[in-house]
């Protein structure tokens, strides 16, 4: 199965590569996935609604098939396979997945979005002179159908953040570099 990079992917400063700290780098993008996953915390919860727009409701027909699925899942102690993908609330955090709830099936795409598994992305990078933060997570190539809203899928991205979240983000990143830049450039480090 192919697997898809769902992520969201902000300039923040133009800076040469040796302008900040390997540290201060790796400091910068904990802050920024920190706020990212509170962030998608929210939007789940909400359905998408704290994003700006709420994720469609699911159609009837495949409501009642989910919940079928899910009481499968839950009789066989939550655990199944899925092609090559593991499917368990058992792993990471626990997450009931309830068949109202859109985009859960078992939970291991919202909890790649919300809380650092193996599946979730938190990256940095200096690239022609220009700082770049990667948030999101990988997952089976279907996490990218229904965020492009492609297929029988309508479009739910949990990427999508409003302009003020991207900049709650962006600003916890920027205050975290510049501090590091003051403190490698500033006689005593203020």
């Amino acid at each position: 199965m192919l697997s898809a990079r769902c992520v969201v992917k902000m300039n923040l400063l133009k800076a040469a590569p040796t302008t900040f700290s390997d540290q201060g780098l790796k400091d910068a993008v904990r802050v920024a996935d920190e706020k990212y996953r509170a962030q998608a915390k929210t939007i789940w919860a909400t359905q998408g609604a704290a994003s700006g727009t709420k994720w469609k409701d699911l159609d009837p027909k495949y409501k009642r098939w989910k919940a079928g699925v899910q009481k499968t899942m839950r009789a066989a102690g939550r655990v199944s396979r899925l092609k090559k993908w593991i499917v368990s609330d058992l792993q990471g955090p626990e997450i009931k997945a309830v068949s109202t709830d859109v985009l859960v099936l078992h939970g291991n795409m919202r909890r790649a979005f919300a809380y650092k598994t193996e599946n979730h992305i938190a990256e940095i990078d200096v690239y022609r002179k220009q700082v770049r933060i990667t948030l999101g997570a990988t997952g089976p190539e279907y996490w990218g159908y229904h965020a492009r809203g492609e297929g029988n899928n309508p479009k739910r991205d949990p990427n999508r953040r409003t302009d003020a979240q991207k900049e709650e983000i962006k600003d916890a990143a920027m205050g975290v570099l510049l501090a590091d830049f003051n403190r490698r450039t500033r006689p005593g480090g203020r």
